[in-house]
């Protein structure tokens, strides 16, 4: 059988524990927490220092499964009472695993979130009698410079080992005690558990010891919330994504508008420090960018009922609801690709409802989304940029079907016939070698950003995720020939001309080349995590965006910039450990 990791994590306040568990499997998913901020507490400890945002888990108090559980099981182990207000109680749901272990108690499932600062006692009292279990939480926030403390000490710390044939979980602890630093192996890597090293170091910087423990192994070290982690390589690029995730998300959070909404021309006027943020788009497209960040929020783990920003969320729900019109269309849509308002919005709106399908609040405004959606849909099968009239194109048609894939996850009645349609649409704008054309087959017109951008194939990158999404089989010889056409354009931001930065082509093409799985993949995941992670702003009031630069620059500015690149990071998060088969070549 192959073997997989798939960790599938649903954090949830308690409050929401239950009365949410109906979740779409689809979108359990959305609620992924990254999987470097869940740290173990083994039997063995009764203490743990954490930071605002983690989650603790506790090891031998899960219940294990062969599938996605979306009910709290009857043959839970322990019961949890907490005393303090700083941490509050989440469950963890972890699929099976062939290679991690096939001893279930040595997977976490109960556990608690770290909120706020403070001391928190948690007492695991066993089910079934026995000892109770005291575990004493220490919820600290790290001071801006933690790493730049981190570097020194393991520069400086210098110390003697010998390790023959020693598990990576030994020589963290070993390090450990020799330094006082926090040094772990990753708890999901089973690579970091498995692994045995035989090295020996006299007087050697703990850097040092370090980078040799792991030169020739499959792993990596990574600095991350005031500690060291030895994970796998692919999980070092991916916890290294998380804190670009974790600004980004901060940087929004400081950029809404007091209605609740995200102004895409005016965002700087909430900037609390100068210089203030640049990048202004267009006054016209508040509803796109409010629209976005919302799925933004939620492809992190944020919805208006659960997580750290859910009044955010709930506010910029608030605002898209009071723009929609009757007829289910949301604001005026006027200007350039006026359509992309109620497109996203409708969306936005849709998903919101499949992940909390008991809000009787969103049913109704998320069916007449979808009735004016259908309505919009051309006699070819596309969507224009147009309420009425306009020429149906691939990225308009690719923004419609997001939207009514969700509505579709909501369980709210989609006619299969306009999947078809939008499928057909999409074959009949593909030419032979796998490429998509805007308007026509083999036109190389653009959304947005004229030639200058005709080099990204944003119309494959479209209509690839798209037809997946209308039911297209991965196998079929149009989609293949998509996916190496996206990949002769892997991420990279040209810091001069800029005509490689594209977010849409980037979300839309990580959304294809994941669905398609194997070696593009994987040679696409870390092309995308090294672009997003190494042009994330870092100084002043923009730390956490990303400069608009690019295809869209004076059409979505940087809150559009900022939201998509937070939904790609999203998908990657939220997929990057399920290991797709590889296709097979014919």
């Amino acid at each position: 059988m192959r073997s997989f990791v798939i960790v599938l994590c649903l954090i949830a306040m308690a409050v929401f524990a239950f009365s949410d568990s109906c979740y779409c499997q689809e979108y359990i998913t959305n609620a992924l927490q990254a999987r470097h901020r869940i740290v173990v507490v083994r039997e063995d400890k009764d203490s743990v220092e954490v930071a605002p945002g983690e989650f603790v888990a506790f090891a031998g108090t899960q219940y294990y499964t062969d599938a996605m559980q979306t009910t709290r099981p009857e043959t839970e182990k322990v019961s949890i009472t907490i005393e303090g207000g700083c941490v509050y109680g989440a469950l963890v749901f972890p699929m099976s695993s062939n290679d991690v272990s096939d001893d279930p108690s040595t997977w976490p499932l109960e556990g608690v979130n770290a909120s706020s600062e403070g001391t928190a006692k948690v007492i695991l009292s066993p089910k079934g009698g026995g000892k109770e279990r005291v575990i004493t939480i220490t919820v600290k926030k790290y001071p801006d410079d933690w790493k730049d403390k981190i570097i020194a000490k393991l520069q400086e710390t210098k110390v003697s080992v010998k390790f023959d044939k020693a598990a990576f979980e030994d020589v963290a602890r070993s390090l450990s005690e020799k330094t006082g630093l926090k040094i772990d192996a990753d708890y999901f890597a089973p690579e970091a558990k498995k692994t045995l090293i035989t090295y020996t170091a006299e007087n050697e910087p703990v850097s040092k010891i370090l980078d040799n423990a792991v030169r020739k192994t499959a792993l990596d070290w990574v600095l991350t919330n005031n500690r060291v982690i030895i994970t796998s390589k692919g999980g070092a690029g991916l916890i290294r994504l998380v804190p670009v995730c974790e600004e980004a998300l901060r940087w929004l959070y400081f950029h809404r508008s007091k209605d609740g909404s995200f102004s895409c021309a005016n965002f700087m006027n909430e900037c609390s420090s100068e210089p203030k943020c640049s990048g202004a788009g267009n006054a016209d497209r508040d509803i796109a960018v409010t629209s976005l960040a919302i799925l933004a929020f939620v492809g992190n783990g944020h919805t208006h009922r659960v997580g750290m920003f859910k009044k955010t969320v709930g506010k910029a729900k608030d605002y898209l609801l009071k723009c929609q019109k009757e007829d289910g269309s949301f604001g005026e849509m006027k200007g350039e690709l006026g359509m992309l308002d109620s497109m996203t919005a409708s969306w936005a709106i849709c998903q919101l409802y499949a992940i909390t399908p008991r809000d009787p609040n969103l049913e109704e405004p998320s069916k007449k989304a979808l009735a004016f959606i259908l309505k919009s849909q051309k006699d070819d099968g596309g969507w224009s940029w147009e309420k009425q009239g306009g020429k149906s194109n691939t990225v308009a048609t690719a923004f419609a079907v997001f939207a009514l894939k969700a509505a579709s996850m909501g369980k709210i009645e989609v006619p299969k016939e306009a999947f078809d349609r939008a499928g057909k649409f999409f074959e009949s704008l593909t030419d032979s070698e796998g490429k998509a054309g805007y308007e026509a087959k083999g036109d190389n017109k653009q959304p947005v950003g004229g030639e200058k951008f005709a080099n990204l194939p944003v119309s494959t990158a479209a209509s690839v995720i798209a037809s997946i999404l209308c039911g297209e089989n991965k196998e079929n010889e149009r989609i293949k020939k998509g996916i190496d056409v996206i990949e002769k354009s892997l991420p990279q931001w040209d810091k001069h001309e800029m005509r490689n930065v594209d977010p849409v082509f980037w979300y839309f093409a990580t959304y294809s080349v994941w669905q398609f799985g194997g070696e593009p993949w994987e040679r696409w995941i870390s092309k995308i995590i090294e672009v997003l992670s190494e042009n994330q702003e870092q100084k002043g009031c923009a730390t956490g965006s990303w400069s608009p630069d690019g295809r869209w620059q004076e059409f979505g500015g940087r809150v559009f910039s900022t939201a998509l690149n937070l939904m790609t990071s999203g998908i990657v998060w939220v997929y990057a450990r399920w290991q797709v088969p590889k296709q097979e070549k014919k």
